[in-house]
């Protein structure tokens, strides 16, 4: 077992304490003091010193001396140093927390600006890294382990209950599932409920699926009422005596039908209208042949008539065409011609080209000018070259109007020939127009000379003859109304009644549709009932486990303390368990423990743990005037003791322990 021991620490104005001197040795140590004589800031000393932190694990507290003001004294320097021996090897760790004054430019007193904070390992200067590193390897990489094992009530006081309980089944181990399962037969069915999912999990997943199975259950009784109140009244009729009521209805008003049939089928309104229609063909064939021959007349003028007239329309039509074609030509000679008048000015423009020789008569060279000779032959190779382009320009500028002027040409002749077509067409048109006006004045004449045939003394005479007819059907037919209307009166009775019969069935087949719907509805209630009879089956293995987990756990875990008791499982209202981590003594709660049981308690989990992670580290113990009598434990144990009498601190060694020491 790694074993710590404080040997010396020494507090240099920390929290009002100018100056003092804890010196152990190793020993257990008993320290008193009246109130507010410093014996909490020795045990604040020793946990900043390692962690930065009070006693109360706070990193922001008050470390600097303050007067009666609460004012902070400046220009001092807060520090603590102390000796440890670790296995037999000495270390000493000392921390300083210093005030940071700078003087401004242009100024000539310094202002405070900050802190700074110095670290020593053996009295040696370090970075606060190599500082943090060498506490952290004193305490095991676990900075809450050592305060764990440092103060008898950080473990209930500090920690919260997750932690306390975290920290106990690291101790103790957890149980798994098999485990558990595995203790009571009558878990034997959970696992093939569990499957993949945990039994945390599995109670959320039973208990969502049971409030949903309990609120459909409260759902149905409602929606049966509200089903029951959709029947409609049957007023005490049966289905039978209705239909073979709905049945006589039809035959009556089918009897009716066929009467109204009889008496509209009277067979001497049929004569007198074949009489009519007699009538009508002789007077169709007094029409077809009255005036014939002028009818003739007149057709054929027509024929003649729209013949001719198709003929102007056609030679007018291409007459308007040949114009717009001819329209379009002369813009396109008014193109050409302009081509050709820019031909002309080209012509006078390169006809008028004069050579002009403009050869460097100097040798860019060597400065000097050139021979005679090369100047000569230059300026007549330039020459021919010039004469020929000229040439060439020319004769491309006459071969482009030429062919301008064939196009001009062509066009102008075919102008000529579109303007003789379309004065051709347009005369026709104009000589045939008198033709055409004749031909409609003699068709006029024609029809002035028409009679109408309803002016004929023989039509007229038909005409009387079938408005007799038609007046005496008027009188045959106004006596056979009155029948039908009568009957129809009788059959608009039974098809009321008929309907109403009809209506009244219809609320058979709805109280059918609604009593299938309550039967499925009871059908649905029942078998939620059994789903929810399930969930509770299932909720109350899930309860057995988490019991019979919890009587295991706190079983192995109170088996390893000798006052200590560890309450793992709440139970709640509604019969469930809930998790929690409380400390108890003799069957009595932490909270509602004397001081003394508390440290007691507090230094028998201390024992355990130690012994689990084999370390032994410094005890304060503050308020020990509580306890008369301590458990035993293997640590070195600093008794912080209220003693009114003590107005400074007062130091005593346990002799016993220092000669074990030594």
């Amino acid at each position: 077992m790694k074993r710590i021991e404080l040997k010396r620490l020494e507090l240099s104005n920390f929290k009002g304490i100018k100056h003092f001197v804890l010196d152990a040795n190793g020993a257990n140590v008993d320290v008193y003091g009246d109130n507010a004589t410093g014996k909490t800031t020795i045990f604040d000393a020793f946990t900043w010193l390692l962690f930065d932190k009070d006693s109360q694990d706070k990193k922001d507290f008050q470390l600097k001396t303050v007067d009666v003001e609460g004012k902070e004294q400046h220009h001092l320097d807060h520090g603590v140093s102390g000796s440890f021996v670790v296995d037999g090897r000495p270390i000493e760790l000392q921390k300083v927390f210093k005030e940071k004054w700078t003087k401004k430019r242009g100024s000539a007193t310094s202002e405070f600006s900050g802190h700074t904070t110095d670290y020593y390992i053996d009295g040696v200067p370090v970075k606060k890294k190599e500082y943090d590193d060498a506490v952290s390897e004193l305490v095991n990489e676990n900075e809450q382990l050592f305060k764990l094992l440092t103060s008898p009530t950080y473990f209930n006081e500090v920690l919260n209950w997750k932690q306390r309980r975290k920290a106990l089944l690291n101790v103790c181990g957890d149980l798994t599932d098999a485990e558990v399962i595995a203790s009571k037969k009558e878990l034997s069915e959970l696992p093939s409920i569990l499957g993949e999912h945990s039994i945390e999990d599995l109670r959320k997943i039973i208990a969502s699926k049971r409030a949903t199975i309990n609120k459909e259950l409260d759902r149905i009784p409602v929606k049966i009422k509200e089903a029951e109140g959709l029947k409609p009244d049957l007023d005490g009729q049966t289905e039978d005596e209705l239909k073979i009521k709905t049945t006589e209805l039809q035959e009556r008003i089918n009897l009716i039908d066929d009467k109204i049939r009889v008496i509209r089928s009277g067979g001497e309104i049929d004569e007198k209208r074949n009489e009519i229609r007699k009538i009508e063909g002789i007077q169709l064939d007094m029409h077809n042949n009255f005036q014939a021959d002028v009818h003739k007349q007149i057709d054929a003028k027509n024929t003649e008539y729209y013949s001719l007239k198709a003929r102007i329309d056609k030679d007018l039509r291409r007459s308007k065409e040949l114009q717009e074609e001819i329209a379009s030509n002369t813009a396109r000679v008014q193109k050409y011609g302009n081509q050709l008048e820019d031909m002309r000015h080209e012509w006078q423009l390169i006809s008028g080209r004069e050579f002009e020789f403009t050869d460097d008569t100097v040798c860019p060279e060597c400065g000097q000018l050139r021979p005679e000779d090369q100047i000569d032959a230059a300026k007549e190779h330039a020459e021919k070259h010039f004469n020929l382009r000229k040439s060439q320009d020319l004769e491309e500028n006459k071969r482009q109007g030429l062919s301008i002027r064939a196009h001009l040409d062509e066009l102008n002749a075919e102008a000529e020939k579109l303007k003789a077509e379309a004065q051709a067409a347009e005369e026709r048109a104009k000589a045939a127009q008198p033709d055409l006006d004749a031909i409609k004045k003699e068709i006029d004449d024609l029809n002035a000379g028409m009679k109408s045939i309803f002016d004929d003394p023989n039509f007229q005479a038909t005409q009387k003859q079938i408005k007799a007819i038609e007046l005496e059907i008027k009188e045959l037919q106004s006596s056979t109304d009155d029948a039908v209307m009568a009957e129809n009166e009788k059959k608009r009775a039974l098809k009321q009644e008929l309907a109403t019969t009809e209506t009244a069935l219809l609320k058979f087949d709805q109280v059918r549709r609604i009593d299938k719907r309550i039967a499925e509805l009871e059908a649905q209630e029942k078998e939620l009932a059994k789903a929810f009879e399930q969930t509770e089956y299932e909720l109350n293995l899930t309860d057995v486990f988490v019991r019979t987990k919890v009587d295991l756990l706190e079983e192995r875990i109170n088996s390893k303390f000798k006052m200590a008791r560890f309450k793992l499982f709440s139970e709640q209202i509604n019969g469930g368990l809930q998790e929690v981590c409380e400390t108890t003594y003799n069957g009595v709660p932490y909270n509602a423990l004397n001081n003394a049981a508390k440290i007691n308690v507090g230094l028998d989990i201390i024992q355990t743990l130690s012994e689990f992670y084999e370390l032994s580290a410094p005890i304060f113990i503050d308020n020990r005037e509580a306890v008369t009598k301590l458990v035993d434990i293997d640590a070195q144990v600093i008794s912080l003791i209220v003693s009114a009498e003590d107005k400074q601190l007062r130091i005593e060694k346990d002799t016993e322990s220092l000669q074990e020491v030594i």
